[in-house]
């Protein structure tokens, strides 16, 4: 499922997969903000609401994956309550090699 966020314009997108890869989890597979609205708390507020939303809907965990390298969005994700629970073997997309961490939260339990 792919959310647009927007006021009068699109300033972001969402995509998530319900569902996936239990009936429990919700699967974040994107949340991309436009670079006017970032750095004013609009991406923990997303998160907030998508969390509300996950919620009212039945999920009990959601789950994401960073590219390692990806610090700032590694940073983001723990302070909303996110940890790593695995980490993907290395893989090689054309001249670069990288790993996925794998984060999950819990929602309730």
């Amino acid at each position: 499922m792919l959310l647009g966020l927007s006021d009068s314009e699109l300033r972001g997108v969402l995509d998530v997969l319900v569902g996936y890869p239990d009936d429990r989890t919700f699967y974040l597979g994107l949340l991309l903000l436009s670079p006017e609205a970032r750095g004013h708390a609009t991406g923990r507020a997303v998160y907030a609401a998508f969390e509300r939303w996950a919620v009212s809907l039945g999920a009990e965990r959601v789950e994401l994956g960073v590219v390692r390298e990806n610090v700032r969005a590694l940073a983001f994700w723990e302070r909303q309550g996110f940890q790593v629970f695995d980490v993907t073997p290395p893989k090689t997309f054309g001249v670069k090699t990288h790993e996925v961490l794998k984060l999950d939260r819990w929602l309730r339990r």
